[in-house]
């Protein structure tokens, strides 16, 4: 019997570690991250002004709006903004 509540007690605390972590994500989804937030404001510069931040950033250059991310927050930037323009491709080339 000892065993058996030994092995309940584990796997209660696992579940309840998994359901933490699952509830932490969810909290983090609900509010925008520093890199969504980061994305939206660089969109609204435009087409042309978005393939010279691409530019910039694969060129390891730190463009004004990614100045206070990490250097993996800027490549999520990156990494995101080349998803996006993939869907403009040939309406809206680099110049």
């Amino acid at each position: 019997m000892k065993k058996y509540a030994q092995c309940f007690f584990v796997a209660s605390f696992a579940l309840l570690r998994f359901n933490t972590r699952v509830f932490l994500l969810n909290v983090a989804a609900m509010s925008p991250s520093r890199v969504e937030k980061c994305v939206e404001v660089m969109c609204h510069k435009g087409c042309k002004a978005l393939w010279a931040d691409i530019e910039a950033l694969e060129n390891g250059r730190v463009v004004e709006e990614t100045s206070q991310l990490s250097g993996g927050e800027r490549n999520q930037v990156l990494k995101e903004l080349k998803s996006i323009m993939a869907v403009y491709e040939g309406s809206c080339d680099p110049d």
